[in-house]
């Protein structure tokens, strides 16, 4: 994952403690200078407190702010976009995840709305082959909104 997409999870609240030192590593392979960072990512089991204390001082280090809410909301369309596309979650769960979960806010962003629509029809299609064209459906919108958000 991409730091951009973890601020933008850690924006949302939602990051457990135990996964910031997994996301401090990977920046600092990837060639990211910060003191902060380096000390969270040799945290073994860190409070949350802990870990978000580190991962801010780390982020204000390197120069990175905290985007929007509407970004955030965003990013993490991205975020189930990508996993579909990826293969990792089907396409109904996918668009089920990105309604009930980013759709519900009043900052989620115009784009992820198309997947109510489509996790809506998927729930009610008993026709195999007009479920297969709403799957279809819903991996064009998750490509659409991948070369949008291009993170």
């Amino acid at each position: 994952m991409k730091l951009e997409e973890s601020v933008a999870l850690y924006k949302l609240d939602k990051l457990l403690g135990k996964e910031f030192p997994a996301i401090a590593l990977q920046c600092i392979e990837s060639g990211m200078d910060s003191d902060a960072l380096m000390e969270l990512a040799w945290e073994q089991t860190p409070t949350l407190g802990e870990a978000t204390s580190l991962f801010e001082r780390g982020l204000k280090e390197l120069g990175v702010e905290l985007p929007t809410k509407s970004r955030a909301l965003l990013l993490y369309t991205n975020i189930y976009c990508k996993r579909i596309l990826a293969g990792e979650i089907d396409p109904h769960r996918g668009a089920l995840d990105i309604w009930q979960l980013i759709c519900v806010d009043d900052d989620a962003p115009q784009e992820a709305f198309e997947f109510v629509t489509l996790a809506d029809a998927l729930n009610h299609s008993t026709v195999p082959s007009f479920t297969k064209e709403l799957e279809g459906k819903v991996i064009k919108q998750a490509r659409h909104i991948v070369e949008s958000v291009n993170v």
